[in-house]
């Protein structure tokens, strides 16, 4: 069924486009972090989709199914909370969604149609960059990308916070010259939102689903990689 709705090919739009209009017409005036409530519910979504993934009775939650708009809020507050067990240390154990009832509805229905696994990398490439901002840390999901997050941040506030994102074609670039293997250990020491060390993960993978025969698909899928990839 997501498959069949997605946004992003039914109505040939990016994330991007997405994110900015929920800017506009909600979160503008919401009185929250808008880049922090966006990632807040990418992050949950992200989690909802590999669990129905791979989990195949199990329904989608990150939808609105003729629930009230406290109901609904109620929903993604637990689903969140389910996420950041599942993936510690990305925000505090404390962090809440600060959206209204009424804002948060409106978000879940732009996004409870758009599929995040197993999307064209390049489209999802154009949400945001993940940030160090109150309650997140450093993470590895390679979908936050600074293109979204320069509309959400003018430079100013982005120089203050320290935030000068690598292009992804340039990441592209030094991870094939460098040819990391799978034996070898990459270290950035300025990871930020970890774009270098998720594309030498990717680098490594279809190295490795090359030697093993297999399609690599696209690597940024639900299922299950081969032990090696581990």
């Amino acid at each position: 069924d997501l498959i069949a709705k997605d946004k992003l090919v039914s109505e040939r739009k990016s994330l991007k486009d997405l994110i900015l209009e929920m800017e506009d017409e909600v979160l503008a005036n919401a009185g929250v972090d808008v880049f922090e409530e966006l990632f807040k519910l990418i992050f949950t979504k992200l989690y909802d989709e590999m669990e129905s993934g791979r989990n195949r009775p199990r329904h989608l939650e990150f939808r609105n199914y003729g629930d009230t708009e406290t109901e609904l809020k109620n929903k993604l507050q637990r689903l969140f909370d389910q996420a950041k067990k599942k993936w510690e240390g990305v925000f505090t154990d404390d962090a809440k969604i600060m959206l209204t009832p009424s804002h948060l509805s409106i978000c879940v229905s732009s996004l409870q149609d758009v599929k995040l696994f197993n999307s064209n990398l390049d489209v999802i490439d154009e949400a945001f960059e993940s940030s160090p901002v109150t309650g997140v840390q450093t993470c590895a999901l390679p979908i936050f990308i600074d293109e979204a997050f320069e509309y959400l941040i003018n430079k100013s506030s982005k120089g203050e916070k320290g935030q000068y994102f690598t292009p992804r074609y340039v990441i592209d670039m030094a991870v094939k010259m460098l040819n990391p293997k799978a034996d070898e250990t990459m270290i950035d020491t300025a990871a930020g939102s970890c774009g270098f060390p998720v594309h030498t993960i990717f680098h490594v993978w279809e190295q490795i689903m090359k030697e093993e025969g297999l399609d690599k698909s696209h690597l940024f899928t639900l299922e299950t990689k081969p032990p090696r990839c581990i």
